[in-house]
């Protein structure tokens, strides 16, 4: 839905006309994204349950970082690294105490 809500306001603001190959990625795009992926992560939410998914999840800055340096060469500066360790270790604090009170 928002893939084709995104195409309408391209196809209404965009002042080119929008070649085929562009609307296919789009298409592709939102085809992996949304429906292959998503369905993957519910499912593995119902295998491991929140708590795993929770920790999981919070790796995903360091996998898009280190992903954005291999393939698009872009760095993130040192601030950004302290912000994403931050923000993991949060997570895995709150999951852990979580976790805890669960097996009291």
């Amino acid at each position: 839905l928002g893939s084709a809500l995104f195409a309408v306001v391209v196809a209404a603001f965009f002042r080119r006309p929008v070649p085929n190959r562009v609307l296919a990625w789009l298409a592709l795009s939102s085809f992996l994204g949304i429906v292959v992926a998503d369905t993957l992560w519910l499912a593995s939410l119902q295998i491991l349950g929140a708590r795993r998914m929770i920790a999981i999840d919070a790796l995903k800055p360091f996998v898009a970082a280190a992903f954005g340096y291999a393939i698009l060469g872009d760095a993130v500066g040192p601030l950004g690294y302290v912000g994403i360790v931050l923000t993991s270790a949060g997570v895995y604090l709150v999951n852990a105490e979580k976790a805890g009170a669960d097996d009291d």
